[in-house]
């Protein structure tokens, strides 16, 4: 069936946020950073890990993460994009082509243990996945004039993502035979630019990005009220 590996891409700067790298905020005494790696590493089905840290913040990842990883896992510099961080910590993985690799982003503390058993599932079928949010909101394109868009099929997408690493190869074929560069902002959008589609598991709510003030007060709020989220579910 292929091992599961996991890459944890950790190497923001905090602009957006407005202060010390977001990974680094804690959550319940931990930090967001401890709290992916820990969650990642209870569920108790990977082979590897590797962490996607900016270089100016590796020696802090690795003080952090020293009682969190075993003697497989790995702590790699990221590169100037999303996708090249992605890149490295896919180059660092000891992964065979039926091999099934998770890619999170560490601002997001809150995913569950079935969730990450139904990206499997659905991976080893269609070969890429993604946690998405069916959309509850009305849509409403500002330009002029306004117009409204059916949110029906639309999802907001999330991580973790998940894909084969022979689907992950192809695309880097593709890539390296193309003269069009193209700057994915995650596997859905990569998928898409090479016709392939991403199968959606449904999340909820909770699964918030901690990108901007108010956001981290608001993920403890969810912690402190929706106990399914500190437990081993």
């Amino acid at each position: 069936m292929g091992n599961i590996h996991a890459i944890l891409l950790a190497g923001g700067l905090g602009k957006r946020y407005g202060s010390a790298p977001k990974q680094f905020l804690k959550l319940d005494g931990e930090s967001l950073l401890q709290r992916s790696t820990r969650r990642f590493r209870e569920w108790g089905f990977l082979k590897q890990l590797v962490i996607v840290s900016h270089p100016d913040s590796i020696s802090e990842v690795e003080e952090q993460l020293d009682t969190y990883l075993l003697g497989n896992d790995r702590i790699v510099m990221g590169g100037n994009t999303r996708h090249d961080s992605f890149l490295k910590g896919y180059d660092a993985l000891h992964k065979q082509k039926e091999d099934l690799i998770f890619i999170h982003d560490v601002a997001r503390p809150f995913f569950l243990y079935k969730e990450l058993d139904d990206l499997v599932q659905a991976t080893r079928v269609h070969g890429l996945a993604s946690l998405a949010l069916s959309c509850p909101d009305t849509i409403l394109r500002n330009n002029s004039p306004q117009e409204l868009i059916s949110r029906e099929n639309i999802y907001l997408i999330k991580t973790p993502q998940m894909a084969k690493v022979e689907i992950i190869e192809s695309f880097l074929a593709f890539e390296k035979s193309s003269a069009i560069h193209f700057e994915p902002t995650d596997l859905s959008s990569w998928g898409l630019n090479w016709n392939k589609a991403t199968q959606m598991v449904e999340t909820g709510l909770w699964n918030l990005k901690v990108t901007k003030p108010g956001d981290l007060e608001l993920a403890k709020s969810l912690l402190s009220s929706m106990q399914f989220l500190s437990s081993n579910s």
